[in-house]
């Protein structure tokens, strides 16, 4: 489970920008969505299941989410990575007195019932600080802390063998372009296994952006659906989403395929046998059953709505989300799909009965539907603009103190809560003059 996240210097995101889990008990309404785990040192709190962030296209939405994913990545990978490659970073680069310093995230989370903290500094080259504590019985315990100084050009490392055994053999090879918990995680360190399966297998984050391959979704779903994973369970529940979303279809399969036609382009680079070995491959596909006026009909994937397979892609990845309680962060939820289908996933997440793991959803929007009233709590609505500098700032509707059953979403669109874009009447231009 999340708590919260930050991040400062990431892209847009200049200041450190905080997206917060924990419910306000200011609010009641929606009580019997929240997640209730009981955390030694956080009495009387409780979480939420959903966060939505709205705002102007650039405004900073994918960064949240990327940021996550960097940090996630980088806590995977970095020790796997080549000596001299360096660390993920990019910086906040419309002020030049931004563009070398650190990128920092500070993430608060929960695996297996006890909540850590992590805190990462880095620059392109270079861990600056990096520390991982637990807090099993509500006080602190610090498992490791790193500093580097640039005086010496040497870290300083602290580990605290009652909570976390590390050898000094372990120690000294970190280097500084690599995250410790990243080298840990790689030894398949003992004491790390809690947090290491919470990054690897509880937190899984849907980026729309052009260099993230799409294909790893709709292949997920896809060996759910042909029962390479997941359960009986998980798949009657994900083919009931695909047939319930009323687009006609009554049957959703997986069937025998040809060889991709990339294979032929690709032949200069493999030998015969090889390329031989690839065309004999089972290759797989989707195909879909359509009832039709006189009998049922059969599409592949290729030949379905943007929306059909943009479902299809996402409704595996929920499936496994909600029977397993992980936290799943999308980018533009609404993307391709009506606004009743998104309010429909996220009501999967909203209701409890449903949701028994304590799953979380955290996504990015700019279909104002979300915002109406009696899907979402005031405290799970957030809102991210850009600033005159460029800059972005990421904040709660819950700072404008609306009422119960204010109408958030016109409220938004009038700009209230600000975050919408300010654009001219016809883009400035003159009506009927012709552009040159």
């Amino acid at each position: 489970m999340l708590i919260e996240f930050s991040v400062k210097n990431f892209k847009s995101l200049r200041d450190e920008q905080t997206l917060s889990l924990v419910a306000s008990n200011y609010y009641s309404e929606l009580n019997e969505s929240l997640i209730r785990k009981e955390l030694p040192g956080l009495s009387n709190l409780n979480y939420l299941p959903c966060s939505v962030i709205l705002g102007a296209n650039a405004s900073g939405k994918t960064s949240m989410i990327q940021a996550l994913g960097l940090l996630q990545q980088m806590i995977q990978m970095s020790f796997s990575q080549q000596p001299g490659n360096g660390l993920l970073y990019s910086p906040y680069r419309l002020g030049k007195d931004m563009r070398t310093k650190p990128t920092e995230y500070h993430l608060t989370f929960v695996a297996q019932e006890v909540r850590f903290e992590y805190f990462l500094s880095h620059n392109r080259t270079t861990v600056l600080e990096e520390s991982l504590s637990a807090y099993p019985k509500g006080r602190q315990q610090q498992w490791y802390s790193r500093h580097f100084d640039q005086a010496t050009n040497r870290t300083k490392m602290t580990t605290h063998p009652t909570y976390l055994d590390v050898p000094s053999e372990i120690t000294g090879i970190v280097r500084d372009d690599a995250l410790f918990l990243s080298l840990l995680i790689r030894l398949n360190h003992s004491g790390v296994q809690q947090v290491a399966h919470w990054f690897a297998d509880q937190l899984a984050i849907i980026d729309r952006a052009p260099e993230v391959p799409q294909d790893l979704l709709r292949n997920y779903s896809t060996n759910l659906l042909d029962g390479e994973s997941g359960t009986d369970e998980m798949r009657s529940k994900f083919t009931d989403i695909i047939k319930k979303a009323d687009f006609g279809i009554v049957k959703s399969e997986v069937v025998s395929a040809p060889a991709p036609e990339f294979l032929t382009e690709i032949v200069p680079m493999l030998s015969p046998d090889m390329l031989e070995q690839l065309k004999n491959q089972d290759w797989k596909t989707v195909q879909f059953t359509h009832q039709g006026q006189d009998a049922v009909h059969q599409f592949g994937y290729d030949e379905e709505s943007a929306g059909t397979r943009r479902l299809f892609e996402l409704a595996g990845p929920i499936v496994d989300v909600l029977e397993n309680g992980k936290t799943v962060l999308i980018d533009e939820l609404d993307a391709s799909m009506h606004p009743l289908l998104v309010q429909e996933l996220v009501r999967l997440f909203q209701n409890s009965l449903i949701n028994k793991s304590g799953a979380q959803l955290i996504f990015t929007a700019h279909d104002t539907t979300v915002l109406e009233y009696g899907l979402l709590r005031r405290d799970q609505i957030w809102f991210i603009k850009k600033r005159y500098d460029g800059s972005s700032l990421l904040y709660p509707l819950s700072d404008y103190k609306p009422r119960k059953k204010e109408t958030v979403a016109d409220g938004y669109l009038v700009g209230r809560y600000d975050a919408v874009p300010a654009v001219p009447r016809f883009f400035g231009l003159e009506q009927g003059k012709a552009l040159s």
